[in-house]
């Protein structure tokens, strides 16, 4: 017994009546066509619709509801997809379902924090992997993760090596400013004694234990080489510190390369005084760390920007 033929039936629905069976295809095409009717296989399931529809549109929109993004509707697909391609937007047939999406389905997102889920350490966001490294790369600790938490680069930023010491001046000046001033005597570098600018460097280098407890330096009042009960232990351990006697302003020497933001320095008679130099502002003056009847911590001292400076003591290894 040979196999039977497929039936077409053609109608308007399929529960409607009858109004073709072939089972020719293509005559139950022609005749759908003709009389804007359906065909229905044997199963009654619709194959082929002759009826005309209504034209399909394309809109070209940000998402689904956000119509005031709209930039494009058209009856070309091929338009509709270079517009989304353009925009970066999603197409949406007439049903507002998507069609075409010419953005990314998950953002990505570089953030730059100090660990995957530390949000309350982010300090930038950015589609640019380039921009989230350089902001990285300023901030030691720091680094970039993706959209999935993975980590795609770590911070170049090496720890100062003197970290410790300006911390530990840091440290001196807030506890100092809350205690009473004795400029009787200055020399005195002991926790009774904190009002003068010896007594705030040496006690912040016996914070890290660098000299003894109770000792100080700075430049003798007359010669300018290195003086007080501290200067024999500067002197016997070059590993530490390092001294020289310049006989320069702060600006000859940064220009000269023989100054480092943390050395120590100090003056001789007349302006007799001992300070930190930090570096320079962008008007090229010198900022100093000091203590004295200002209780600033970072200043630059108009009196001492033309003296010469006697004597410079460098720490060397903390």
């Amino acid at each position: 017994m040979g196999k039977s033929k497929p039936l077409f039936i053609v109608r308007k629905g399929n529960k409607t009546p009858i109004k073709k069976k072939t089972h020719d295809y293509e005559t139950a095409v022609k005749f759908a066509d003709r009389n804007k009717l359906n065909v229905y296989n044997s199963k009654n399931s619709n194959i082929y619709s002759g009826k005309n529809p209504k034209p399909e549109i394309y809109r070209v929109k940000k998402s689904k509801n956000n119509y005031k993004s709209q930039v494009l509707a058209t009856k070309d697909f091929d338009k509709a997809k270079k517009a989304a391609k353009k925009y970066k937007y999603n197409v949406y047939d007439r049903n507002n379902s998507n069609v075409y999406s010419a953005r990314d389905p998950v953002q990505k997102v570089y953030r730059v924090r100090k660990t995957p889920g530390g949000y309350r350490t982010q300090i930038y966001a950015s589609t640019d992997l380039d921009k989230a490294k350089k902001v990285c790369d300023r901030h030691l600790g720091y680094s970039v993760y993706n959209y999935k938490g993975k980590q795609v680069h770590k911070s170049t930023k090496k720890e100062d090596p003197l970290k410790k010491w300006y911390d530990a001046m840091e440290k001196q000046f807030k506890w100092s400013i809350h205690q009473k001033y004795d400029w009787t005597t200055p020399t005195v570098a002991t926790s009774k004694y904190r009002g003068t600018c010896i007594t705030f460097v040496a006690v912040s280098l016996q914070r890290l234990g660098l000299i003894p407890k109770g000792t100080w330096f700075n430049a003798n009042p007359s010669t300018g080489h290195l003086n007080g009960t501290a200067a024999n232990y500067i002197k016997n351990h070059p590993n530490v510190f390092y001294y020289s006697y310049p006989n320069k302003t702060a600006q000859q020497l940064a220009k000269e390369g023989k100054i480092k933001k943390g050395d120590i320095v100090a003056y001789k008679q007349p302006g007799y005084h001992t300070m930190v130099y930090m570096g320079m502002k962008k008007n090229g003056r010198p900022i100093f760390n000091s203590m004295g009847h200002k209780r600033i911590l970072s200043s630059y001292y108009r009196y001492y920007e033309n003296r010469k400076i006697s004597l410079i003591v460098r720490i060397k290894k903390i």
